[in-house]
């Protein structure tokens, strides 16, 4: 018998669970399952976004008043606003924990989304009106007719198209930001929230708070008001002195 005459076999039972044995001693390995990124993963790319667009839209708006120096500086001189969206995507964590229709998670997730298209949009459209009156929007502003008034007015004669395309701007990139994290690295993404979501994320973004807060007040030569424009609205309609006209 020569050596060409042996023939090799291999046992059914010798092959790998997840092979299947085709015709012709063709092995087909079996298909990976499709990886799947969750509701809460989105919306976390979402508010992702949104800290970004956050920290990037005194670029556009009030490039003006900013030094190179500055600009390195902006991740600290918006941590008010950046404490903000944190806050609010732990709230939106806690309201996914305690979800467990998919009707309420879905509800969830399109009042998540909503929020933050609209702090993008306004963003940017305050970063616009304190170029105009040199002056934070605060509830104070919204409420004395005298004052909108004179927004207005001096809004009408700076508009121009280009500023509205700018403006709807603000919330697109949000979703494409979101939309190429969630593209390209989806399974890193679900390991970040997860880090996120997490004590030592907290004990971060507390330790972030405190940090920025410290660099900022001493290295910062603005208002620290014209560079966090959502906290400065949202903490006015807390304040004693605010007077409120219903």
């Amino acid at each position: 018998m020569s050596y060409d005459d042996l023939t090799l076999t291999t046992p059914q039972s010798a092959i790998a669970p997840g092979v299947d044995h085709a015709a012709g001693d063709k092995l087909t390995l079996a298909e990976q399952p499709e990886y799947r990124i969750e509701s809460a993963d989105y919306l976390f790319a979402a508010f992702i976004g949104l800290a970004i667009v956050t920290v990037c839209t005194p670029l556009r708006t009030l490039h003006s008043l900013l030094t190179w120096d500055l600009v390195a500086l902006l991740p600290l001189a918006t941590f008010r606003d950046l404490s903000l969206v944190a806050a609010l995507a732990w709230l939106f964590h806690g309201l996914f924990a305690i979800a467990r229709r998919r009707w309420v998670r879905r509800s969830v997730a399109i009042a998540g989304w909503t929020l933050c298209l609209v702090l993008a949009l306004y963003t940017y459209l305050s970063d616009i009106i304190y170029l105009i009156i040199r002056r934070p929007l605060t509830a104070g502003l919204l409420v004395a007719a005298d004052n909108l008034r004179a927004i207005q007015a001096s809004a009408e004669s700076v508009v121009t198209p280009g500023l509205v395309g700018a403006l709807a701007m603000a919330p697109v990139w949000t979703v494409l930001i979101a939309s190429i994290l969630v593209g390209l690295a989806p399974e890193e993404l679900t390991s970040l929230r997860k880090r996120f979501y997490s004590a030592a994320g907290l004990a971060a973004t507390v330790l972030y708070l405190f940090t920025a807060h410290a660099c900022a007040i001493r290295w910062v030569p603005y208002s620290l008001l014209s560079f966090n424009p959502q906290w400065t609205l949202l903490s006015s309609f807390f304040e004693s002195h605010t007077s409120l006209v219903f």
